[in-house]
């Protein structure tokens, strides 16, 4: 088992707090012409079931196992200054205390970039369950709810009940995807129409920070 550092937007933070994203799909660097890269059928391995490639096992294409803990690092800001003037105790931030922007919102706080979160400032862990190679369109709809796509009138993780019909919702969905797929990948060369190989991970959350979590659970 690893533990690695793990960065989410602020509306990805959000989804994965509100229970609606259990996957995440990152870009695979090093084989954008390789054509013959092929996929195995579910192979049985000590850690469980895993798909995995078989023809370029150089590019280490998995990015994690399943068992893996990922910590996740957002926006964050730490207070250095009182900003109130209560004598009691109040919710104010107080002196040394952490918040979040996806959490409180855009305000004037001196916010940091996710990339330095520290590791003690984590507030959550993401235990890996699953993971796979894929081509980026090979999304479903499904899947794409797993990666915290929403229709307008989701009700309680099920379809939502209007007469547009599941075929045209589940492309609404998946056309939500590449619109945020592509508003954070697209500039680097990577957008949907290049359909890039990507590693897919599933994960189960766990609103602690990764070494109170592994505290607790040993």
């Amino acid at each position: 088992m690893a533990t690695k550092p793990i960065l989410f937007s602020g509306p990805m933070v959000r989804a994965i707090l509100e229970g609606r994203k259990t996957q995440t799909r990152r870009i695979i660097k090093g084989i954008e012409n390789d054509n013959t890269l092929q996929i195995k059928k579910p192979t049985k391995t000590k850690m469980g079931v895993i798909t995995h490639v078989i023809d370029a096992p150089k590019h280490g294409l998995l990015q994690h196992a399943i068992g893996d803990l990922l910590w996740v690092r957002e926006t964050w800001a730490q207070i250095e200054e009182v900003e109130c003037g209560c004598s009691e105790i109040c919710g104010c931030p107080q002196v040394g205390e952490v918040r979040y922007r996806a959490t409180v919102g855009d305000d004037e706080r001196r916010w940091r970039p996710s990339i330095f979160m520290p590791r003690q400032h984590s507030r959550i862990t993401l235990e890996v369950t699953g993971v796979r190679v894929e081509l980026l369109q090979k999304i479903s709809a499904a899947d794409a709810v797993s990666e915290g796509m929403q229709l307008k009138r989701w009700i309680t993780g099920i379809y939502p009940e209007h007469d547009i019909g599941v075929e045209r919702e589940n492309e609404i969905l998946r056309d939500k995807f590449r619109s945020l797929w592509n508003s954070l990948n697209e500039k680097r060369g990577y957008g949907w129409d290049a359909n890039p190989w990507v590693s897919v991970t599933e994960f189960k959350v766990h609103k602690s920070n990764v070494d109170d979590f592994v505290k607790e659970a040993g």
